[in-house]
């Protein structure tokens, strides 16, 4: 076996004002770091210099693939979202929350893995679990879910409930909010969101109003969380098909508002109906 040695990046010996926090090279994608100069953060993409419009505090840099990366803040310090998937360009695709006092993070074909400090695992939140693995799909298969799709399959929103948002709760508001991952995919457009959106009680409220309109009951029915992130208007046109129109914030709470519509039938709309009935039964309404 040879080994071979070789230099991707070097800094000038006089340089003291620039130190390499992070970084992260395969051969395939080449060389992504977080840099910090003058007390600012850069980032450096196979020698571009960027500099993100983030917080960022002494985070971890990972390849996901030859066009995107993420950045992520070990510590959270009181923010909503600590891991940012970006593209080449230093654009931020998706951010989520993925646990406090990370200790390292690794990225394989199936997903992101994360380990955590002793302050995460006796803390609170994901960082419990001391080792957690993030991927849509598995959200999806262990989790209860309401989908709703367009007839010719080109749209989609998925609706997870993955747990108690405040589980120790002592009031009847803050104890039955849920925890949701939603995904939507319409053509050439798709988003992931994992925020607080819903209540067992919203759901409740919802699954009354969808049961009449797929009687035929109603003609008309606005979904919308509590948390307006999303939202959507079912309409029954004349020939019993369902038009859907809505909006979806992204990224959630600040980004760009996108309005959509397409169409299905009450088919669709009876699966819908399944899954948040599912939600319900996993995580029931919460009394206090």
């Amino acid at each position: 076996m040879n080994i071979e040695a070789a230099t991707i990046f070097s800094i000038e010996p006089d340089d003291t004002y620039l130190t390499i926090i992070d970084a992260d090279y395969r051969d395939e994608y080449g060389l992504v770091l977080v840099q910090k100069r003058h007390n600012k953060f850069e980032l450096s993409v196979n020698g571009t210099t960027l500099y993100p419009r983030l917080k960022i505090n002494y985070p971890f840099v990972r390849w996901i693939d030859y066009k995107h990366f993420l950045i992520m803040n070990a510590r959270t310090k009181g923010e909503e979202h600590n891991l940012f998937i970006m593209n080449i360009d230093g654009e931020v695709i998706r951010s989520f929350y993925c646990g406090d006092a990370v200790q390292d993070i690794a990225v394989s074909k199936d997903g992101i893995w994360c380990s955590y400090f002793d302050e995460g695992v006796f803390g609170e939140g994901i960082s419990t679990e001391g080792l957690v693995f993030s991927m849509e799909q598995n959200y999806f298969s262990n989790y209860p879910f309401a989908e709703l799709s367009a007839q010719d399959g080109l749209s989609c929103l998925k609706i997870c409930t993955y747990a108690y948002a405040y589980p120790e709760a002592d009031n009847i508001h803050d104890a039955d909010w849920h925890k949701n991952y939603l995904t939507f995919n319409i053509p050439a457009f798709k988003a992931e969101i994992d925020e607080v959106i819903l209540e067992g009680r919203t759901i409740k409220y919802y699954l009354n109003e969808l049961k009449k309109f797929s009687a035929l009951k109603q003609k008309k029915v606005l979904f919308e969380p509590t948390e307006p992130y999303f939202g959507f208007t079912l309409t029954m046109n004349g020939r019993k098909n369902v038009s859907v129109d809505g909006f979806i914030q992204y990224p959630a709470g600040w980004g760009t508002e996108l309005k959509f519509e397409f169409e299905t039938d009450l088919t669709y709309i009876d699966a819908f109906i399944q899954g948040l009935e599912s939600i319900l039964i996993q995580y029931p309404i919460k009394e206090i």
